[in-house]
């Protein structure tokens, strides 16, 4: 309509003079890009699939008292899902920059290792990831990282479960496994408890070989207000295949302004979208944000495994329903800038929204409530 609206002011003004057809003509240009990339949002859907809201919903209203907070009648919803590689040109290019604008991206990292091993990802794998990080952000956001914390390493193999806390500390260091998490969720709900809580948990869960000054960490982030993001970096570790179960969709959460997000504010469901890059091969890195200390940044990309689902192209094809045995590795990574956040974009404040619950105790909360819908 707004294409059409300026055409028709194009064709009115068109005898009064050249320069103002062409600035109209720019201005059309410029509406014309900015809704090539929205309408990308509108494309034809991917895949069709059941999405759980009922355990994010349930942690919502223990934390925070706030119900209902995704859906207020249903907990689960059949949704569409779009395919994420839209994205991308024929030569590779993001339009526009995923991270920056959507709260993720993939990106090509190749990488030989003994993905069962922690020793050697720590030595193969993690260099390259923190090269990658500050590469992304210093070319997307001309942002300069400080430094880059690694922790909380999950593998993910319906074959192989273990308690989710194992200590890191034991030698050699014990794998944390689980199978893929069908329900909606976030990893970090880093607002919701004070600071020492946190510090502590990165300090417990921290595989970076290199010497972290937690001093120094701690100074950055409470007294001098450096951003921080937090970042999951997930990937497929099969040898040879592609992801073809279970695959990890994400949620774009959009809200009425810039300046909300969770908890204190709900997405708009009929404006947010779920995405999936489909055939994730073992060359490819999926990051996306689970915090930003930035306000006006889009981050909390809450996600889950697809179990049940329909492809778009052919509505009348076998709906998956089995547990997939997919292999992936994620892990996470807090990455600190050399900017400070100011005031009035800090969402990191004293005045945060903070939980109900202990850290201890919605550590607790969380255990039981994964037990509990995964029997």
């Amino acid at each position: 309509r707004l294409l059409i609206g300026k055409l028709l002011q194009l064709l009115k003004m068109f005898k009064i003079g050249r320069p103002l057809v062409l600035l109209l003509l720019m201005q059309l240009t410029s509406l014309s890009s900015s809704l090539s990339i929205s309408t990308k949002i509108t494309d034809s859907p991917y895949l069709h699939a059941t999405f759980d809201y009922s355990a994010a919903n349930e942690y919502i209203e223990t934390h925070y008292g706030q119900k209902s907070y995704f859906t207020k009648e249903q907990t689960k919803l059949c949704e569409p899902v779009y395919n994420a590689r839209n994205f991308y040109d024929s030569k590779d290019k993001r339009d526009p920059p995923l991270l920056e604008k959507f709260g993720f991206d993939l990106f090509q990292l190749p990488m030989k290792t003994n993905w069962n091993d922690l020793e050697s990802i720590q030595r193969d794998y993690l260099p390259e990831l923190e090269l990658t990080l500050r590469r992304i952000f210093e070319e997307e956001e001309g942002q300069v990282l400080e430094d880059v914390i690694f922790w909380h390493p999950m593998w993910r193999n319906n074959n192989k479960i273990t308690e989710n806390r194992v200590p890191l500390s034991s030698s050699p260091p014990l794998a944390r496994t689980s199978p893929p998490a069908p329900m909606v969720h976030i990893d970090n709900d880093v607002g919701a408890y004070e600071f020492e809580d946190f510090l502590s948990l990165l300090k417990a869960n921290s595989v970076s070989t290199k010497s972290v000054n937690w001093e120094k960490v701690g100074r950055a982030l409470l007294l001098e207000n450096k951003r921080f993001v937090i970042v999951n970096a997930w990937r497929n570790i099969h040898h040879t295949d592609t992801v073809q179960q279970a695959p990890l969709a994400l949620y774009c959460p959009q809200y009425h302004s810039k300046n909300d997000c969770f908890p204190r504010a709900k997405p708009q469901q009929n404006k947010s979208s779920w995405y999936l890059f489909p055939d994730m091969t073992p060359d490819e890195v999926l990051l996306f944000k689970q915090y930003d200390r930035r306000i006006d940044r889009i981050s909390d990309i809450w996600h889950c495994a697809l179990t049940q689902y329909q492809i778009a192209e052919n509505t009348k094809s076998k709906t998956s329903i089995k547990q997939s045995d997919r292999q992936s590795l994620d892990i996470r990574a807090l990455c600190i800038f050399k900017d400070t956040v100011s005031d009035e974009l800090n969402r990191y404040h004293d005045k945060r929204p903070r939980a109900k619950l202990s850290l201890e105790e919605s550590e607790c909360f969380c255990t039981e409530q994964a037990k509990e819908r995964l029997l």
